[in-house]
């Protein structure tokens, strides 16, 4: 760790902030870890609104259906992800026997594959960062302690997150320290970027910045073994998606145009990335411009151009109804390496200084600008993150520390008996608009994605005629909506071109509305 005497004197008045930001880095990621586990085994509803989706899917495929099944068909489950994360934890799940009625199990599984994703990127990154970029061990420390703080809660759920940028950040570390790259390890780098992109679709944008940067350090014929070995892997396997799963694209591809909202982007998803991270952005942004010419180093032509290919590829698809602060997870972990790069060399021993007086320079820089970056982030991660993120974004509002909706929790054993077995029948179908109602109860249900299915439905993405001639025969028997208040269920009288007209309350219970189908 830094020794305040070896300072420069001009820097001894200071010497408090990085030990300031060491404090502040070490607890935060302590906490952050505990809470990353606790959400893993908690069994809790819905963390950021975007966790339980990939769940139903997983469940389909354990229940013997394909993991793309038609959009426009029961259950009308719309697949967003490439299929890298599902089949990893599909395999899991059969592995360990896990019963797919068994929603709190299966989503512990899920999380809990990100979760170990999230820590092998924070141990990749540390490893990388000592030997490609030749930083001390306290500055890897800092940064991968760093890194793991400001990704969070993403790298926690069931989402391929955590996945698809550890492939992504492993293709980087392939060849960004090798001076030449050798055939084999651009060959590896192209492997796993497609993995990424087999794992999350957005991961596309490895593709640009491994060739840029193959051009640009090892030449056009290094890029082209690249180009081809991504070529050849990208398309075998597309061909085993297409011949396993017929609507594949239709899912991956169609499934995710939500449109785009410019409102949506500037008042949401943009502050929630700036405003805890714009120091980080401009001092990455500095490293970018002080490097631009400087072709020797392959290191630094890595960060000239994935930084801006990833910033700009984020900006863009921020754009899209639905997305959040988490397209801009690559940008933010490439963007702390880049500044413990730049701030390294003050850390470099200095000839004749002799050995006890190396002084840590960049580390104690890193921590002074961890401390920063939490401090100018304050307001934000202690109010609207605390509020958004572990309060409402739970339904119903409740608490992680107290949380009554887990997907294990008795009021969902008592929605399910709630349903009558004989009224379902062998072929009858529930609706029900709580997504954690679609995982933690054991009942045939449709539409588990009720937003996108609405965003597809209004752009004519999916024709749900399939989905009126169920409602109009009256095999949706049962509609289920989160509280008292018929509001809420946010349908309105007709969904997806479909009336509800036909449905009756039959009862509230456990804080659910429940209403049965009569036709009247």
């Amino acid at each position: 760790m830094m020794q305040s005497r070896s300072l420069p004197q001009f820097m001894q008045r200071f010497r408090a902030l990085p030990m300031l930001g060491y404090w502040a880095i070490g607890p935060a990621a302590l906490i952050l870890g505990l809470l990353g586990l606790w959400i893993v085994f908690s069994g809790v509803a819905q963390v950021r609104g975007a966790d339980l989706q990939p769940v139903f899917t997983l469940q389909k495929a354990l229940r013997g259906l394909p993991i793309y099944t038609d959009p426009a068909a029961a259950p009308f489950d719309i697949v967003q992800y490439s299929p890298v994360y599902y089949l990893v934890v599909v395999g899991l799940a059969e592995a360990l026997r896990i019963d797919p009625a068994n929603g709190a199990g299966l989503a512990s599984l899920a999380r809990g594959v990100s979760f170990l994703c999230a820590l092998a990127l924070v141990a990749g990154f540390y490893r990388t960062s000592r030997r490609a970029l030749e930083l001390s061990r306290d500055a890897a420390l800092v940064i991968a302690s760093l890194g793991f703080i400001l990704t969070t809660p993403w790298f926690f759920l069931a989402r391929p997150d955590a996945m698809a940028t550890l492939f992504a950040m492993a293709s980087l570390a392939a060849v960004a320290g090798a001076r030449p790259a050798s055939n084999r390890q651009i060959v590896a780098s192209a492997g796993l970027a497609v993995l990424a992109i087999f794992t999350k679709q957005n991961e596309i944008q490895m593709a640009p910045v491994l060739f840029v940067f193959l051009v640009l350090t090892q030449g056009w014929r290094q890029a082209a073994v690249g180009a081809g070995a991504g070529l050849v892997f990208g398309a075998l396997a597309l061909g085993l998606c297409l011949l396993h799963w017929p609507h594949f694209l239709s899912n991956v591809i169609g499934g995710v145009e939500n449109g785009v909202s410019f409102d949506y982007f500037i008042y949401k998803t943009l502050p929630n990335f700036l405003y805890p991270k714009a120091v980080l952005v401009g001092l990455a942004g500095f490293a970018v411009l002080s490097w631009a010419r400087d072709r020797d180093d392959p290191r630094r032509m890595m960060f000239v151009v994935a930084l801006p290919i990833f910033l700009l590829f984020a900006l863009a698809t921020g754009l899209k109804i639905g997305s959040a602060e988490n397209y801009f997870n690559e940008f933010t972990l490439l963007a702390l390496a880049a500044v413990a790069f730049l701030l390294s060399p003050l850390g470099r021993d200095r000839p004749g200084s002799g050995a006890e007086t190396v002084t840590d320079l960049g580390a104690a820089g890193l921590a002074a600008l961890a401390g920063l970056v939490l401090l100018v982030g304050l307001p934000f991660w202690t109010k609207y993150q605390l509020e958004r993120y572990w309060w409402h974004a739970i339904e119903p509002s409740s608490s992680l520390i107290l949380p009554r909706d887990a997907l294990g929790g008795e009021r969902y054993r008592i929605l399910e008996s709630r349903l009558d077995r004989a009224v379902l029948g062998d072929d009858g179908y529930v609706l029900a608009v709580p997504m954690s109602v679609n995982i933690a109860v054991n009942a045939p249900m449709l539409v588990p994605q009720k937003d996108v299915a609405s965003q597809s439905y209004r752009r004519g993405i999916v024709n749900y005629g399939a989905f009126k001639r169920l409602m109009e025969s009256g095999r949706i028997r049962y509609l289920i909506v989160d509280g008292i208040d018929t509001d809420n269920a946010r349908l309105g009288s007709k969904f997806l071109g479909a009336s509800l007209g036909g449905f009756v309350r039959q009862e509230n219970i456990a804080g659910f509305t429940i209403f049965v189908w009569t036709g009247r």
